[in-house]
């Protein structure tokens, strides 16, 4: 870039404006490391945190018509079989990691504000399908642990993933990729429009109603993030 400065002291001038472009292009970078890392955080927690419930889903699923009356009575039956480290938490540990790399990936992709909803949906889709190599066999690995009998949660989730290499092999791993990557892209895509979207929307009116707010506080992204992950689910 050049830059034309009416100055006896030009060079000083053009080292001026070079710096602040430097500036612009850290802040920038910065911008996404910090999304990526959040997202990481954000996904360890919501997977730690929901896991119990998760459990619960799955094996009212995969259950005989009849055997819970209800999710409340399908985790009493849980605890009292198995206990809650190895009944309600089995199989914890891979989609904890695997979903921290999942929502990193997801973060990282998201564009700047200004860009309109077909960017943020193609980001979206294009990460979604990037991710689930990564959650396909932590979700595998989770459901067996989930379903599997108590001897097999005690043995734990890398002993579940050598015995499925061990019989279906590496390509195991990845069984039911393709419906993975079918559910995720679609609903990575929607998340990330529906997030701008909302935010943008909760910013103006929080904005309207507390002048004193700028509509960028942890209220706002709370609200956003649960709104958003509400229609992408």
């Amino acid at each position: 870039v050049h830059v034309k400065i009416a100055s006896s002291d030009g060079c000083f001038g053009a080292r001026v404006v070079r710096l602040r472009v430097d500036q612009a292009v850290e802040v920038r970078t910065m911008g996404g490391t910090q999304d990526a890392l959040a997202g990481a955080a954000s996904g360890a927690a919501g997977m730690a945190v929901g896991h119990p419930l998760d459990t619960i889903k799955t094996r009212i699923q995969t259950a005989p018509r009849g055997q819970y009356t209800s999710a409340l009575h399908c985790a009493r039956l849980t605890v009292a079989e198995r206990g809650v480290r190895g009944g309600l938490m089995a199989g914890v540990t891979f989609p904890v990691i695997a979903k921290a790399a999942d929502k990193a990936v997801h973060f990282g992709a998201r564009q700047e504000r200004a860009s309109g909803p077909s960017v943020q949906a193609v980001a979206g889709a294009s990460s979604g399908v990037l991710a689930s190599f990564i959650t396909c066999p932590a979700e595998l690995i989770k459901v067996q642990m989930q379903l599997g009998s108590e001897r097999s949660t005690e043995r734990g989730a890398l002993a579940c993933a050598r015995n499925i290499i061990r019989v279906q092999g590496w390509a195991g791993l990845w069984y039911g990729i393709g419906a993975t990557a079918a559910r995720d892209g679609p609903a990575i895509a929607t998340w990330l429009v529906s997030y701008d979207l909302v935010t943008k929307g909760v910013k103006k009116v929080s904005s309207e109603l507390f002048p004193q707010r700028d509509g960028t506080g942890a209220f706002e992204a709370v609200l956003a993030g649960g709104t958003a992950g509400t229609i992408a689910w």
